[in-house]
């Protein structure tokens, strides 16, 4: 087994030590064979892979500046090799793929304008693929990632006018995609975050008949996906997402009625999910926000038995330790909500 394969094999069991010291060794060996013959392009490309995979597990270990430095020296010899075949298609999308990979980082780092710059370069680069082949389904897709992208450091950076333009972009393309292969689920589930995206930009802006027309659309979709798959727990988790946000637009229209029925619908799914799982914390998460989402738009009754069913989950997790670090606080905002509402006993009168 090579290297590479043993460093796989090792992440995917979550040894990213053995992981990384995998990849390093393999590293070690593609700069003596690359130094030894610089214009071999194959010693070149197989040392720029090399370099990313030494640099994924390091991000994902939160060494940022290792990564950094990792995917950068990639960066510099896909440039080169790219620079001197602009002809080979895969050589340029190797450099579109690592541009992202350098952009991704620097945006974590807080470095927005790095991030914008090597995010547009990537763009630029899958724009001309695309362009080049657009019957080439990949390359389309690559494009509308590479909008995504853009948007998301648009956005970060204020600029919500840029973000929205890359959104509809990539949406149009994304729309275009699954046109042409509706048999092709991955293809529809694009298409229904492209529509989160413009939507949720809608509804910032103030545009929320805007913003319900692209969640109910979207919310179509996931559907279908969900209904066709109901053993899919991603499906239906989408499905519950998209329920949400069709609710948070009614709620801030003031369609009570409306955004409850979707919170409901919601909820209904979440709780099967966590029953199917109960291990998985993701899902009891989910279970506790759509309990706080019907409980926002209920009586004092049903906000109270949904608030305490909440409670109960939460404090469960945080015995297990199994809350992250913004969810520590969620047990005291549910217990102060609930000290907000009326005795029982009033109720009951």
């Amino acid at each position: 087994m090579s290297l590479n394969k043993v460093g796989e094999v090792r992440l995917a069991g979550g040894d990213r030590a053995g992981a990384l010291s995998a990849y390093e060794e393999a590293l070690a060996i593609r700069r003596k064979l690359a130094a030894a013959d610089p214009r071999n392009a194959q010693w070149q490309r197989e040392l720029s892979v090399s370099l990313h995979n030494v640099g994924d597990v390091q991000l994902a270990a939160g060494d940022r500046a290792s990564a950094l430095s990792a995917y950068e020296e990639g960066l510099t010899i896909i440039r080169k090799l790219a620079s001197a075949n602009p002809g080979n298609a895969g050589r340029q999308r190797d450099l579109s793929v690592s541009l992202e990979r350098v952009g991704e980082v620097r945006l974590a780092a807080g470095d927005r304008t790095g991030a914008l710059s090597a995010y547009e370069e990537s763009l630029a680069v899958a724009r001309k693929l695309a362009a080049a082949d657009p019957g080439n389904a990949a390359w389309q897709r690559d494009e509308s990632v590479g909008l995504n992208k853009v948007g998301e450091v648009r956005l970060a950076a204020g600029d919500r006018a840029g973000a929205l333009s890359a959104y509809e972009e990539s949406l149009a393309i994304r729309r275009q995609l699954a046109a042409s292969d509706p048999g092709n689920a991955e293809s529809q589930r694009d298409v229904s975050l492209s529509l989160d995206r413009v939507g949720d930009e809608r509804q910032t802006a103030g545009d929320r008949a805007g913003a319900l027309l692209f969640y109910e659309e979207g919310l179509a979709i996931r559907r279908k996906l969900a209904t066709a798959d109901p053993g899919n727990a991603g499906w239906q988790r989408d499905l519950s997402l998209s329920l949400d946000r069709v609710g948070d637009v009614r709620m801030s229209a003031g369609d009570r009625t409306g955004a409850l029925s979707a919170y409901e619908e919601s909820l209904a799914i979440r709780r099967k999910l966590a029953a199917a799982d109960p291990g998985n914390a993701g899902w009891q998460t989910d279970l506790v926000l759509s309990l706080s989402r019907v409980g926002d738009v209920s009586g004092p009754p049903r906000t109270r038995a949904a608030l305490r069913e909440a409670l109960a989950i939460v404090e469960a997790l945080a015995r297990d330790n199994r809350l992250t670090a913004s969810q520590e606080n969620w047990a005291q905002a549910i217990r102060g909500v609930l000290a907000k509402l009326p005795p029982e006993a009033a109720e009951a009168r």
